[in-house]
């Protein structure tokens, strides 16, 4: 019975390929003991290659610039910051706010404290750069909102002056 069960089932796919023209050999999968190779996609990690900050009237701008597109982002304000090398991170300001890239790098960037003092950013430091992750602190003066949109090869972070924008 089994048997032909799948008897039937081959004839079937057989007569199916022939009447779309393709001949039961074509439709016959085919085998190898070649080896297989196959070249995944090469997918570089996007590259922080600028920080730049602006000041504008209800808020000031950073704005972090990659190559090979944008990472995602985490930012989240802490009561400390250690670096990648375990030491405590001291900017100016009452608040500390810290951006995480990842998948990212940016050996290229100066790893001292950037001081800005702009009306609620006052500094910033990259404090990782490792393991696919990097990581920014930002000195405020004070704790507020934050907003963030992306571009191409930009992340925007918006920090309000005030509590809102």
């Amino acid at each position: 019975m089994f048997r032909s069960v799948v008897r039937s089932l081959i004839a079937v796919a057989a007569m199916s390929a022939v009447a779309v023209g393709i001949s039961p050999a074509q439709a016959a999968p085919v085998s190898t003991t070649a080896p297989i190779t196959a070249a995944a996609p090469v997918v570089a990690t996007p590259r922080l290659v600028e920080v730049d900050v602006q000041e504008f009237r209800r808020f000031d701008r950073i704005l972090l610039r990659f190559r090979n597109g944008v990472p995602d982002l985490r930012a989240r304000y802490v009561r400390a910051a250690f670096d990648q090398d375990g030491d405590r991170v001291r900017l100016p300001g009452r608040e500390l706010l810290v951006l995480r890239l990842e998948p990212a790098r940016a050996r290229s960037l100066d790893q001292g404290v950037e001081r800005v003092d702009l009306d609620n950013v006052r500094a910033f430091r990259l404090i990782e750069d490792r393991r696919g992750v990097v990581r920014i602190a930002v000195g405020l003066r004070e704790r507020v909102g934050v907003r963030v949109s992306e571009r191409r090869n930009l992340l925007i972070i918006d920090v309000a002056h005030r509590d809102r924008f």
